[in-house]
């Protein structure tokens, strides 16, 4: 087995273009394709990262076929730490020691940059791929973190441990939920505010500018965030609003007109039981709206404008556990949970 690194390639594109690739390349199982980002999104991180804030390595077997993938990235978000993401690896001869070498090649590079503690998966930071599914798998959502079975099991092996833990949480309770939430949406429609969908028309010049300022000031305190260049957001957020109907995410809009908050949800199949499910991936409002039952009165909206369309499930999507989106599931009567999972390995003593 040999490693390639980025850096020492004598032709970066071509380098790129086999980086790229390689989930396709060694993903033989068509389930673990499954909401697979397209090369075009790699070859695009490649270029976006600044020189010398990450490195990226291929692996090749004894045939000289790559059969694995790795990148390391500097962060600024978690003092000391650095993050192992772009994992890949082929289930071809000696997994565990070819894992071993690919963390290992990452790991190293971090730590001659006095980075003290590894964190990952994660692709160059939260507004990326990141974290694993962990636990069984009985049902796959193209929305969630989707990979071979084997991936958490070789971190494990490698050394690597708990960092964060995050579930979606699924109810049956669609309708009682709602009606548990209407009184805010009452409370908050007489104040003045108003439920706008996101408008494919409108995109461009006025939806996607709003959400890209409400999400860089409400999530500036999360843990890790990172801030994106409104450019990267672009890029990364019109491909898939384009491809979901939105008619299920819509902006809270206060009296003045100002976007106060929004909910970015959708509608899902459930692979098993074929039930048509209202997905709530993120729910942000500003500062100076928040409290009032406005959180809810955005759920709420939802919810509504889901079981209209026959939704009976409803799955809080990708949570942090100990986070207030959970509680939307509380007091509910449960259907199923999926659990995920940040990984970390000490480098070196952390002061």
């Amino acid at each position: 087995m040999k490693l390639l690194a980025r850096g020492d390639a004598a032709d970066r594109d071509a380098f790129d273009a086999v980086f790229a690739k390689v989930p396709e390349r060694v993903r033989v199982d068509a389930a673990d394709r499954l909401g697979l980002p397209p090369a075009a999104l790699w070859l695009r991180l490649l270029q976006f990262l600044p020189p010398g804030a990450a490195e990226f390595w291929l692996l090749e077997n004894t045939k000289g076929e790559v059969v694995g993938r790795v990148g390391a990235t500097l962060t600024r978000a978690e003092p000391g730490a650095g993050y192992i993401g772009f994992f890949e690896l082929g289930l071809g001869a000696d997994v565990p020691a070819s894992a071993k070498m690919l963390l290992g090649a990452a790991e190293d590079w971090l730590a001659e940059r006095g980075v003290k503690q590894a964190i990952g998966p994660m692709v160059v930071n939260t507004w990326f791929p990141y974290r694993y599914r962990v636990g069984a798998v009985e049902r796959r959502y193209a929305w969630e973190p989707v990979h071979p079975a084997t991936y958490p099991e070789l971190w494990r092996a490698c050394g690597y441990s708990e960092y964060e833990a995050y579930r979606s949480d699924a109810t049956r309770d669609l309708a009682a939920m709602r009606d548990r939430l209407a009184p805010s949406l009452r409370a908050v429609e007489a104040e003045g505010f108003t439920l706008r969908d996101f408008s494919a028309d409108r995109l461009e010049d006025r939806d996607l500018p709003a959400l890209y300022r409400l999400s860089m000031e409400v999530f500036k305190s999360a843990h890790l965030f990172e801030p994106l260049p409104y450019e990267v957001f672009r890029e990364l957020y019109v491909p898939l609003v384009t491809k979901i109907d939105l008619s299920l995410s819509h902006f809270l809009v206060a009296p003045d007109g100002t976007e106060a908050g929004f909910l970015f949800s959708f509608l899902d199949r459930d692979p098993i039981s074929d039930e048509i499910a209202l997905v709530m991936k993120s729910i942000a409002l500003a500062d100076r709206f928040r409290g009032g039952g406005r959180s809810n009165a955005l759920v709420c909206g939802a919810m509504q404008k889901a079981l209209a369309r026959g939704a009976t499930l409803s799955i809080s999507a990708l949570i942090r556990v100990g986070n207030h989106s959970a509680a939307y599931t509380r007091e509910t009567r449960f259907a199923f949970s999926h659990e995920y999972m940040l990984f970390m390995r000490c480098l070196a003593p952390i002061a």
